[in-house]
């Protein structure tokens, strides 16, 4: 993927970020939404989004001890070009937004090797998660 196209839209009324990464020729779409602790309790901005997001983010909170900004990737495939995409996801939301944790509601094998986690929730969901804790809370970590 050689270049992407990023929309940066904020909800006031519901205080989250949503950003649009769409492929140049916009054949490949995918979503993130930040969500953070200073702007507002997570859970009614997500439920406005998705009743799936919202149970993600409450587990995350939960059962994981996640805090701070937290971003959550949606909208990506198992393709072959399915890589440079949580590549270009991760520069967002790490080097430019600083998110603290990373949520992945689809589940793919290949999430681990960009160093992601895998947790299963109550609900039998599988989750990927990377989060600045497991790395020693530096700035740039993910990248």
């Amino acid at each position: 993927m050689s270049q992407v196209k990023c929309i940066y839209s904020f909800d006031e009324e519901e205080q989250y970020l949503k950003i649009d990464f769409l492929s140049k020729d916009e054949s490949k779409a995918w979503k993130a939404f930040v969500f953070d602790e200073n702007w507002t309790e997570f859970v009614s901005p997500a439920c406005s989004i998705s009743n799936p997001m919202a149970d993600v983010l409450v587990y995350a909170y939960e059962n994981l001890g996640l805090r701070g900004r937290i971003a959550v990737l949606c909208g990506l495939d198992s393709t072959d070009k399915a890589a440079s995409a949580v590549e270009t996801s991760l520069f967002h939301l790490q080097a430019l937004l600083y998110s603290s944790a990373i949520l992945v509601l689809e589940g793919w094998g290949f999430f681990e090797d960009f160093g992601f986690k895998k947790a299963v929730m109550s609900n039998g969901n599988t989750l990927f998660f990377l989060a600045s804790e497991d790395l020693g809370q530096e700035s740039c970590r993910f990248l």
